[in-house]
């Protein structure tokens, strides 16, 4: 029997006008999907982050985002 291998990407974004706010409730976020990755037998060691950003953006003038 060969072992398996599957990787799977996900991102998780959060807005806040506050960055501490943002990050604090993008850290609960992942602590959730952790878990359930846990919770459906997934080892700690297979668990990892690959990537992690932050960036601000100015909101035009009609508020869309949209420039």
């Amino acid at each position: 029997m060969t072992d398996e291998k599957v990787e799977i990407y996900f991102g998780i974004e959060t807005e806040n006008p506050n960055a501490s706010k943002a990050q604090k409730e993008n850290a609960e976020k992942m602590d959730k999907v952790i878990a359930a990755l846990k919770a459906a037998g997934i080892a700690d060691k297979d668990i990892k982050t690959s990537q992690y950003s932050m960036y601000s953006y100015d909101v035009s003038k009609d508020n869309s985002g949209k420039y």
